[in-house]
């Protein structure tokens, strides 16, 4: 989802009057697998908010039924019947009214909130006439993010490793959680491998006890 923002000019407010919904689908280049799951299609809900001065403010979910609880569906219906109604007719300035108000829709649906406190920072950003990173205190444009390896057998793992490497990236997130034992010897093989070429993260998706997680 691709979109172009001028910050030009000085906006007084904002006031929310239309929310809308789509959905965003693009395959992976490799499967995403971790302890729990395997994606191979990346599909999640979008939000829109338009305001009476024509800003969009946008948001995203994706549906982790394994880890959240929640589907493309339930998080569309916590939007759309727990969520808008609190937001049409709100302003945009009164940022953490707004925040309160998504919060305090139902319990759960931690997604759906997301979601839709995304698209109200995006708006207040706007409303600003600043980038977002620099309202929440952000001081460069650039920002450096992991690519993540995922759980598979060591040769996959080592040969995405290689291909993350070359696309230039300095810092990888292991998926690990399926075998405790397996997976020290998954992720040696892979520090050997980087040998400094790039910093290691570990992420287990619950996949380990608490003692296993201090044996490893």
């Amino acid at each position: 989802l691709l979109f172009n923002i001028s910050f030009h000019g000085k906006i007084h407010n904002m006031y929310i009057t239309k929310i809308r919904y789509g959905s965003l689908q693009i395959p992976l280049r490799t499967p995403f697998k971790t302890a729990l799951r395997t994606v191979e299609l990346i599909d999640d809900v979008v939000i829109c908010i338009e305001t009476d001065t024509g800003h969009k403010g946008f948001g995203s979910a994706p549906p982790t039924v394994a880890i959240t609880g929640e589907s493309k569906e339930s998080i569309i219906t916590t939007l759309k019947e727990m969520i808008e109604p609190l937001l049409l007719g709100q302003s945009v300035s009164d940022l953490a009214k707004l925040c309160v108000s998504i919060q305090s829709a139902c319990a759960g649906n931690s997604s759906a909130k997301a979601a839709a406190e995304i698209a109200v920072y995006d708006l207040y950003a706007q409303l600003l006439g600043k980038p977002l990173y620099q309202v929440l205190g952000g001081s460069s444009a650039m920002l450096n993010t992991d690519l993540t390896i995922s759980a598979n057998n060591i040769e996959v793992m080592l040969y995405d490793c290689e291909m993350a490497l070359d696309r230039g990236f300095k810092s990888l997130k292991i998926k690990l959680g399926k075998d405790s034992h397996f997976d020290i010897e998954r992720l040696s093989k892979i520090y050997e491998f980087v040998d400094g070429r790039a910093s290691l993260r570990i992420d287990a998706n619950q996949g380990w006890t608490a003692e296993q997680t201090v044996s490893v």
